[in-house]
Formats: structure tokens, sequence, C-alpha cells
């Protein structure tokens, strides 16, 4: 079982302390760590779980990435939602097991304990550490939805009024997104439609910035290599359908993205075919004239390419 990237890299969890602790108890704790480290010792933190999570690196340049925690109110509440908060007893009593390695009696001091937004994430934690993302999840989520709980937790980071839950929502989804496949992360949080549409929003813009890359690729294209540039298009087409199993076909973005890069096709082929071409290259314009055309919804756009597909025809028939 491999550890997500959040938990692993987590700042907290380097720092060994707990997600609710003080700037001033995390600058103490850096403060303590890099002095340890600069002369290559290691130094024991409140909160340490080798036997759930492997041993520690801390090295100057680790710290000195965690030392950002001090002055990003972001960075602290991104991170807090997927690490332990130490607030009741209960969660104390918890970690205790915890650093014993004893899971079970951890969940059951977890899961009995009053409902509090310490007990859920701490629960949550577990669930991530422990293959189990999509209980983790909607632990999370369900907090992040629940108006007292929310508050609960923002007031434990000293931002109560700084967030909305939309805001909240869109830091664990991105944060989820960067560890895990967008299939995945759907399945996980199917039953918030909020959440749901967050994450088709965040994978829409993903895939849009990767298809303006690919149309980079196809602009400056100047090659020999027609069958590359035949592999770009193909690449876009692709990602354009990916996009819009996400989202809806025929709002604007997707409207002017299917117009750009239709627009961006029809131009490359019509400047590469004016440069000089074989006939074989000029067959693979065709192609992509043709593709520009079925990708556009725009009337006067798919007309000006099926007319420079029909004139390019035509002159490949006169060879």
């Amino acid at each position: 079982m491999a550890l997500p990237r959040f938990i692993i890299s987590n700042p907290f969890r380097i720092l060994g302390i707990p997600a609710n602790s003080t700037e001033r108890q995390i600058s103490a704790s850096l403060a303590r760590l890099h002095a340890y480290a600069r002369v290559g010792k290691y130094c024991p933190s409140p909160l340490e779980f080798p036997a759930i999570f492997g041993p520690l690196n801390r090295n100057t340049s680790i710290l000195e990435s965690c030392s950002r925690l001090r002055y990003s109110t972001p960075l602290r509440v991104r991170n807090a939602m997927v690490w332990f908060s130490v607030s009741t007893a209960a969660d104390s009593s918890a970690l205790d097991f915890l650093k014993e390695g004893n899971i079970d009696s951890a969940r059951y001091v977890l899961d009995t304990a009053p409902r509090n937004y310490s007990a859920i994430l701490n629960s949550a934690v577990i669930d991530f550490s422990h293959d189990n993302v999509e209980d983790g999840t909607k632990k999370v989520i369900s907090l992040l939805q629940d108006e007292y709980l929310r508050k609960e937790f923002l007031s434990s980071q000293s931002v109560e009024d700084d967030y909305i839950e939309y805001d909240l929502l869109q830091m664990f989804i991105e944060l989820l997104s960067e560890t895990f496949p967008f299939d995945s992360v759907s399945l996980w949080v199917r039953e918030s439609a909020e959440a749901v549409a967050i994450l088709n929003s965040f994978h829409s813009r993903k895939l849009t910035n990767i298809i303006e890359n690919r149309l980079s690729v196809v602009k400056s294209f100047s090659g020999t290599d027609y069958s590359s540039l035949l592999n770009s298009v193909d690449d876009i087409k692709s990602l354009l359908e990916r996009t819009e199993e996400i989202s809806v076909v025929t709002d604007h973005a997707s409207l002017l993205l299917r117009d750009t890069i239709s627009r961006t096709l029809l131009e490359k082929s019509i400047s590469l075919y004016n440069s000089g071409v074989n006939v074989s290259e000029s067959r693979i314009l065709l192609r992509i004239i043709k593709d520009a055309s079925l990708i556009t919804l725009n009337t006067a756009l798919k007309m000006r390419c099926k007319e420079n597909y029909s004139l390019l025809l035509k002159n490949i028939s006169g060879q």
C-alpha cells in the first residue's frame, strides 16, 4: 500500500506537530529541527508514527520548504484537512495508540468520541493512510459541508471568516486530484453535487491547458515529419473528447475551445500547403482540415474548412 503524496509530504507530518498548531508553535518546531539538521542529528517530535508512515527525512532543504507554513494561511488550511489535529483528550488517546501501531484502538476511540472536527479529520487521516481513500474523502467532505464543524475547523486555523465552503472544497478536491486519477476521485465525491462540479471544473481547466500546449506544438511545426504532426492532432482530438465527457459540450468555453482548435488546424494546414508539400503530405493536410471541420460547431468556420478542403483536393487530383 502506497501512502498518498499529501500524507508523505505533508509539512505538519514532517515537522511532527498537530495540524492545529499555532504559528508560534510552527516556528519553534522549525527552529529546533533546523538546529538538529544542521549538525546532522535527528530530533524526535510529538507526532511521529514510524510504524504507520515510516521514518522521516528532515534535511535542511525539506525543512525550508515547510517554513512556508508560517506565513501561508492557504497552505496551512490545505494540509490541515489531511493531517492529525489534537483538540480533545480523545484525540490524544487515539494518537497515543497510533504511535504504538494500534490502529484498531485508535479507530475505536475516534469513532466513539463526541462528534467534533478533529475526531472526524483524524479518522479520515487513518483511512487515507490505510488504502481507504473513499471513506476518508467522504468524512472530509461531510465536515466541510457541515456549518458547525467547518467553523470549528477554521477556528482551529485562526481563519474563521476567511473561507467559505466552496473555497475549502476546492482546496480539498485539488489536493486529491494531484495524487489520484479523475475517475477515482469522481467515484469518491459522487454524493456531493458541489464537489463533483468542482472536480469537473478543475480537470476541464487542466485538460484545456494540455490542449493549448499541444496546439502550440502544431503552430510551431516546421519540419518534414508529418506523421508527428498528425499524432499531435490526434492527441488534441482525444483530449477534447475527454474534456467534453466532464463538461457541457455546448457551453461557451467549450464552443470557444472547439473554434480555437479548428481555426489553428486550418490555418496551419493552409500555411504548410502554401510553403510547398508533396502529394502524401498534402493528403495528411486534407485529413487535418477535415478534422478541423468536424471539430468546430461554428457555421462560418465549418464552411471555410470545407472550401479549403475542396480546393486542396482539386489541386491534388490535378497533379
